[in-house]
């Protein structure tokens, strides 16, 4: 399968289309995406999914944005319909206006990013992420640090990021939902060979205490890599724990980061999908 690193495939926006004919959406629509389908065969859109032919899931359309005071439909009626496995939908609405008969279909659309784009939400990224994780190391820092962020506030944890040219040594904190007790993190965006170090153990330990005379108590610290901690790093985060009691000092490295992206669960077109076919 051909290798596509640092992109991902979603579907974004729509594509609307409009006929001043009694044509029926599935043939309408099967005309748009440039299928070779037979017409024997319209049908069967209504049913299976075009670009992975999984089975649909039927939805409501919200027919109220089609009908406005100036122009509101003698009749109006449609369905939607939705891939679970690839995430594309369309939806189809005829509906009649005057003495025009109208086909109105809404699709979605399949469209190429850089996974360090803006317009890639991190619950995508997430999702993307979990089936191909070797993206991560394509990951700009900061939009490391925000998917990181965002992990935690899955699993719970309200969450704070700080600024990064002000950050103390530190990239977040973390707020225990019933306690409120503050945990702090950096995050180290490493190549999977690279090993964090006890130097940035010893900083970051140093960088608690630096916070705690403004804000408070910290009860742990986290630190989190793509990569690995080194053998001395582990010890030391282990000593200072088992010293300490109460207070913890722990090391997610890329095993435990794949482990925590599970908690992200999008509907994204398959790779073996989105390679194969045309996008924008």
């Amino acid at each position: 399968m051909p290798q596509d690193d640092g992109a991902i495939f979603l579907w974004k926006g729509e594509v609307e289309s409009e006929e001043q004919s009694p044509i029926p959406p599935s043939v309408l629509l099967i005309r748009e995406l440039q299928l070779e389908e037979d017409e024997k065969n319209f049908s069967n859109l209504e049913k299976f999914c075009p670009y992975c032919g999984s089975r649909f899931h039927s939805f409501e359309p919200d027919l109220a944005k089609y009908s406005t005071k100036s122009a509101k439909p003698r009749s109006l009626f449609g369905d939607g319909y939705k891939c679970k496995r690839c995430g594309f939908w369309y939806e189809g609405i005829n509906m009649s206006i005057y003495s025009f008969k109208v086909a109105d279909i809404k699709y979605s659309l399949l469209k190429k990013f850089n996974i360090n784009d803006s317009a890639v939400g991190l619950s995508d990224l997430g999702s993307h992420l979990k089936r191909k994780f070797s993206d991560i190391y394509n990951l700009d820092p900061r939009k490391f640090e925000e998917l990181v962020a965002d992990v935690y506030l899955n699993m719970g944890y309200h969450v704070r990021l700080t600024q990064q040219t002000k950050d103390g040594g530190l990239d977040m904190v973390l707020l225990e939902g019933g306690s409120g007790e503050q945990i702090i993190v950096e995050c180290k965006r490493y190549s999977r060979s690279r090993k964090v170090g006890i130097d940035v153990v010893r900083n970051f330990i140093g960088a608690k205490f630096l916070y705690e005379v403004d804000n408070g108590p910290v009860k742990g610290l986290k630190i989190v890599t793509s990569g690995h901690f080194s053998s001395q790093a582990i010890a030391d985060s282990q000593k200072v724990t088992n010293h300490y009691g109460s207070f913890e000092i722990e090391l997610v490295d890329a095993d435990r980061l794949m482990k925590n992206i599970e908690v992200y669960n999008n509907d994204l077109p398959p790779l073996d999908i989105a390679l194969k076919r045309k996008y924008e």
